[in-house]
């Protein structure tokens, strides 16, 4: 009897499911900070999605911007629709992907996965998870998900609940939930990515310029409207007062993770400018891991903050928030243009 769990390690953000798998598989290889530190920059606010107002900014080809693929990453997709109509087993396409090292990432109903929120409430909800082990003597399949108190774990159920929950949901966003990728971590011998510390000032100076980045037409599309990079703090503040105002009620989406999301872009911004420092060993970044650090805690303390008034409600709270959001707006700032122009003038073409 064959049983295989493939590696996951901890992620640089938990923020979001997309970003928490595929950083949990990249993490378990060194090689893949070189694409995290050049990505992992930039970020997105949707003006019109109240539930989720922030997000990394890290499209696919297509202008989607919650997908897990990666350059690191050999995948192949397949629909719902698709394995129905070949009629092809659910359990045996999950075995062998799982058998030759793919990770799995899909969409199920959490109301049949015990632990989560939504099964507690026994209520329908699609969601992602990354399935990355199974065991044939017990014929159980293992799993990264978000718990009930939105903490990421690993957890095992048998197939054909996993089954029954893959094909027993019903998609939000069809187009892109309507999929399932195998994701294979590279492996061939010789393969590089190489850090570009010019494209990385790049992605700096466009995420605190506030810069709109198009990848396609999908990007220009008249229903849509963006905020980019510092802007996002604006989409906060707006939310907030919404809140004070009665007008919106989700803290938890509205608030809370993005806030979780902008400490977590801090600490990324901190692991940066340690590859930095270990890899330039010419450029003296400490006092700018200093500042960052000071962002990445001061976040901290505002998402602690959105948690108290989860619990009391008191918009007193809130107010503070507003306030801390465009003072700590304006500190970011200043220290981007400071990184940014010592980078530049230390930047030389052999880098």
């Amino acid at each position: 009897m064959q049983s295989v769990l493939l590696p996951l390690n901890t992620p640089l953000s938990k923020a979001h499911p997309h970003n928490a798998y595929q950083l949990s598989i990249l993490a378990c290889k060194e090689e893949t900070r070189t694409w995290i530190y050049m990505n992992y920059i930039h970020l997105v606010a949707e003006a019109k999605n109240e539930n989720h107002p922030i997000a990394f900014f890290l499209p696919d080809n297509s202008g989607y911007n919650w997908n897990c693929v990666t350059p690191w990453f050999e995948y192949n997709v397949l629909t719902r629709d698709f394995i129905s109509e070949c009629r092809w087993d659910f359990s045996t396409i999950v075995k062998k992907a799982i058998f030759n090292n793919n990770y799995i990432y899909l969409y199920i109903n959490e109301k049949y996965i015990p632990g989560t929120y939504w099964h507690s409430k026994g209520i329908d909800y699609s969601h992602s998870l990354l399935l990355h082990g199974y065991n044939e003597l017990t014929n159980e399949v293992s799993f990264l998900i978000y718990d009930a108190s939105r903490a990421l774990s690993v957890r095992s159920i048998p197939m054909n609940e996993m089954e029954k929950a893959f094909y027993d949901n019903q998609y939000r966003c069809e187009r892109y939930e309507n999929q399932i990728y195998l994701l294979k971590l590279r492996e061939q011998l010789g393969y590089k990515l190489g850090f570009d510390l010019k494209y990385m000032i790049e992605q700096l100076v466009t995420y605190r310029d506030e810069k709109p980045v198009v990848f396609n037409v999908l990007d220009r599309h008249t229903d849509d409207r963006y905020r980019y990079g510092l802007a996002v703090y604006d989409s906060m503040i707006n939310y907030m007062d919404m809140i004070c105002h009665g007008l919106v009620t989700n803290a938890r989406e509205g608030i809370i993770i993005p806030m979780h999301l902008l400490m977590e872009h801090k600490h990324i911004m901190v692991e940066r400018l340690k590859f930095l420092a270990e890899h330039y060993t010419h450029l003296e970044v400490s006092s700018f891991i200093e500042e960052f650090e000071y962002l990445k805690k001061s976040f901290e303390s505002l998402r602690n903050n959105a948690l108290k008034f989860e619990l009391t409600g008191n918009p007193v709270i809130i107010s503070k928030l507003i306030g801390c959001m465009a003072e700590l707006k304006e500190n970011e700032r200043s220290s981007l243009t400071k990184l940014i122009n010592f980078l530049e003038s230390n930047y030389t073409e052999s880098e």
